[in-house]
C-alpha cells in the first residue's frame, strides 16, 4: 500500500484489501462489477472473480488472470501528470497484444483532464479548500500533489463527469 508520503508494509494486522472485499461480498446475491481509481485500480484488475465487469479510472499496470472473461474499461487522460494518458495507452496496447483471456478492453482516452478530475467535484473541492494553504509550501518541497495543484485551478470534475456518462 501507498500513501501520500511513502510505501508502506501492511505489517501484521493480516486484512488486505481483498479481505475488505470478501467481507463485503460475503452472501451478496446478484452481479458484482468492479471499479477503481489510480492505486485502487490494482485491486479492481486483480480481485478473483472471473467474468466480474471492471473499470479502471487513471490509473492501469495490465491485465491479470482475475480479469479473465471480464469486460474491461480503461479510462485515462493525457492531462494526469500521476498516471498519465500515454503510459496507460502503452499498457493497454500491451495487454491487448498479450492475452485473449479478457472479453473485451474499451478505452476511453481525454486530453485535458487530470488525475483527480475523475473524482466526486464535492469531495475534490473539499480536498482542495482544505489543502490550498499547504499547496505553496508543497510546491517549493517539491512533494508530490497529485494533481491537487491543477485541480484547484480548474476544478473541472463536474465537466470530466458529463463528458464520461
Amino acid at each position: 500500500p501507498e500513501s501520500l508520503s511513502a510505501s508502506y508494509e501492511v505489517g501484521d494486522s493480516g486484512l488486505e484489501r481483498v479481505d475488505i472485499v470478501n467481507a463485503i461480498l460475503d452472501g451478496h446475491v446478484g452481479p458484482v462489477g468492479f471499479l477503481g481509481h489510480s492505486l485502487g485500480t490494482g485491486l479492481t484488475l486483480s480481485y478473483p472473480l472471473a467474468g466480474a465487469p471492471r473499470c479502471a479510472v487513471a490509473g492501469f499496470r495490465g491485465v491479470t488472470e482475475a480479469c479473465e472473461e471480464s469486460a474491461l474499461l480503461v479510462v485515462a487522460s493525457d492531462g494526469d501528470s500521476v498516471c498519465p494518458g500515454k503510459f496507460i495507452r502503452e499498457r493497454v496496447e500491451e495487454a491487448e497484444k498479450a492475452t485473449s483471456r479478457v472479453a473485451s478492453i474499451e478505452k476511453l482516452f481525454f486530453e485535458h483532464y487530470n488525475h483527480i478530475s475523475f473524482l466526486s467535484s464535492s469531495t475534490n473541492d473539499a480536498m482542495v479548500e482544505f489543502l490550498s494553504p499547504l499547496l505553496p509550501l508543497a510546491k517549493t518541497l517539491k512533494v508530490p500533489l497529485l494533481d491537487f495543484d491543477k485541480y484547484a485551478e480548474v476544478r473541472d470534475s463536474d465537466a470530466c463527469q458529463e463528458e464520461i456518462v
